[in-house]
Formats: C-alpha cells, structure tokens, sequence
C-alpha cells in the first residue's frame, strides 16, 4: 500500500475528497459543505493537502486561513481540519507526509500560527513527531436541570436579507473587545457565511430585541445524540446594553422545554465562572486545543500556551 503521490490539491479533487469523507466518517460532507468550509470560511486560499492512489483521494489534511487576534494585535493563522487517512492505508507513512507538506505549504503561504481541535489518536503524533503543543485538554460545561427563566428580551429569527445583515453589522460595529485575549477574528462575512448560510441549515440564529432595538445576535443548534437532546449555544456578540447572564436566561428559557441538557464551551473565563455559578459543571465531552508555530516568537507561543488567555465557542471549531 505504499503506491501513493502526496500533493497539493488541483481543481478536481474536491468530489474525491468528498468520497473519502462521507464514506468513512460519521458526518455529511458533500461538495456544497467542502466548497462552503474551503472557500467561504477562508480567508485566503485554503490549504489542502492530498495522497492519491490509484485515481482516488486515499489521504487528506487541510488548513482554512483564519486571523487570530491576540493582544489586539492580527496574526495570519490557520485553523486545522479534516486529517483523515483512508482505513487501508493507515499502516503506511501517509500520515506523517501529508502532515509535514501541510506545514511547509501553510508556512510558504504567509500562515504563522496553527491552531487546531484534534482527536486522541491524531494528537499523539503532532505532539510527539510534528512538534505542536498541547494548548489544553478541556470538558464541555453542562447543565442538565433546566429552568425556565424571565426576561424582557424577544427573540427574532435572522434571515437571509440585507436588512437583518445592516443590523449584525451594528451590533457588530458596537461590540466591546476584550484586547487581553486571544480569539477568531470575526466580522460581519463571517458570520453570515459562518452560520447563516451554512449549507446544512445546521443553526437557529436569533437576534435579541430590547425595547425595539437588536442588542445581540445568538446561534444555537439542537444536536442528538443516543436519544439525548443537548442545546449548544455555539457563538453570540452583543453590544453593552445586554450583559452575558441576559444571554443565559434567554437561551436556557429557549432550550427548556425542547433539550434534556445545555452543553457549552467556556467563552471566556469571565463568562465560564457565569456558567458556573448558574449550575453548569465541567463535566462533559473532552476536547484537545493544540497549536503549531510557524514563526519563532516565543512571547507570543508562551501566550497561546496559557488557556485562560483564550476566548473560545463551539463556533471555532469545525466539529460543530
């Protein structure tokens, strides 16, 4: 099994990479999500490496270029996704070429900083063999007693429409940022590429209303999973006439009657100690935050390194 041609993607390959994802993982991913999470997640032209064999795609890991605000400043970084190895090729060397091309061609095209969710069995050899570090091995917060609570806001759903679009925009334009932290930069594009049009109308998007006027904007998604209903609450931005713990009573009261628990990542360490304090547990599902520098600054990495520095929601990852 050792006839194969690792290689930078070429127009093509997307329906063969396709046929490698939805055969042997358990999600849908046909061309529409690959040209969606490829072309309009990214910032710049994705990075996507390949092992061929026999006139079929055997072999893939891709990097979607991202900006990464960290300590108000940007960085051109690139978020990992989608490292799989056809099953009969998994005894081989793939894995590690692959990985390696990724690197240089990530590197050679501007990016500076990796960042990434990978699983158990792909973690072991970043760390050990392609020198990423480990940023954090983290639970999801849940909460499983649900409670119905009051507020004053109302929920509007988000359509597809330019008006809808304007005001993100100035909720967007009225966000208080956090300039101590590291986070996705994310502007109005993104989110409405993001989640609003996401090919497999995965998200309920709903702006908050207070007193007539759209004050934030919350993307939640019902996911099941052996007969268990879990609410996510996959990203959100407000402006300062709404606090965090408003947000939470309005989604919890939203999820009451239709979850039988709330799964959440932390956000921020400000916000994780909100979740906490209104019942949420660290206990659930384990997720690894790894990252792989492409430049040597080593205040910066020492920075990455330290996972209260990041703020993080399900939205940053592609598993959700």
């Amino acid at each position: 099994m050792n006839n194969y041609e690792i290689r930078e993607y070429k127009p093509g390959d997307s329906k063969k990479i396709c046929e490698l994802l939805d055969t042997y993982t358990p999600y849908d991913r046909d061309e529409k999500f690959w040209i969606w999470i490829n072309r309009l997640l990214s910032i710049k032209k994705t990075v996507v490496v390949v092992a061929e064999s026999k006139n079929k795609i055997v072999g893939h890991y891709a990097v979607i270029p991202q900006y990464l605000n960290i300590k108000g400043n940007i960085y051109n970084a690139g978020l990992a996704i989608h490292a799989f190895i056809h099953p009969d090729y998994r005894n081989t060397f793939m894995v590690f070429e692959i990985t390696k091309m990724m690197h240089n061609l990530a590197k050679k095209n501007g990016i500076e900083i990796i960042y990434g969710f990978p699983n158990s069995k792909f973690r072991s050899i970043l760390l050990k063999i392609h020198k990423w570090k480990e940023v954090a091995l983290f639970k999801s917060l849940e909460k499983f007693s649900l409670e119905r609570k009051e507020h004053n806001f109302k929920l509007i759903k988000v359509e597809k429409n330019y008006l809808h679009y304007y005001e993100l925009s100035e909720i967007l334009d009225s966000q208080i940022n956090n300039k101590n932290k590291v986070k996705v930069e994310k502007n109005l594009i993104y989110f409405v590429n993001r989640y609003i049009n996401h090919p497999q109308n995965l998200y309920k998007n709903f702006f908050i209303e207070k007193n007539g006027q759209k004050v934030a904007f919350i993307v939640l998604k019902i996911y099941e999973k052996k007969g268990v209903r879990i609410g996510h609450l996959i990203d959100y931005v407000k402006n300062s006439k709404i606090s965090f713990q408003d947000i939470l009573n309005i989604v919890e009261n939203y999820f009451y009657d239709k979850v039988n628990k709330l799964s959440f990542w932390k956000f921020d360490e400000t916000q994780k100690e909100i979740l906490l304090k209104n019942g949420f547990e660290e206990k659930g599902f384990e997720t690894c935050l790894g990252i792989k520098m492409l430049i040597d600054n080593k205040k910066i990495e020492n920075f990455l390194l330290n996972f209260d520095n990041w703020t993080l929601c399900m939205g940053d990852s592609d598993a959700f």
